[in-house]
């Protein structure tokens, strides 16, 4: 089995406390949110604390051509997600 988590919105809230939940069992992460930032801050940390990969992935979700970039980007980076 792959261990690695998509997890979208992961710079705050829910996302982010999946994503804590997740990475201090070693699994690792792709995060996909709008906001850059958060994101590469929260991906250093994490990866940094728990020695895990971390990607991440900028888009705004509620675009309807989203879900074909993600999949598309994932794809590209040979990248096979285990939890969805």
């Amino acid at each position: 089995m792959d261990r690695t988590v998509l997890i979208t919105g992961a710079s705050s809230g829910i996302g982010l406390e999946f994503a804590k939940l997740f990475a201090k069992n070693g699994y690792n992460l792709v995060f996909v949110a709008r906001r850059k930032q958060h994101l590469e801050r929260l991906a250093s940390q994490l990866s940094g604390k728990y020695k895990i990969k971390v990607a991440t992935i900028i888009k705004n979700l509620s675009s309807p051509s989203s879900p074909k970039e993600i999949f598309n980007d994932l794809k590209a980076n040979s990248i096979h997600l285990g939890i969805q």
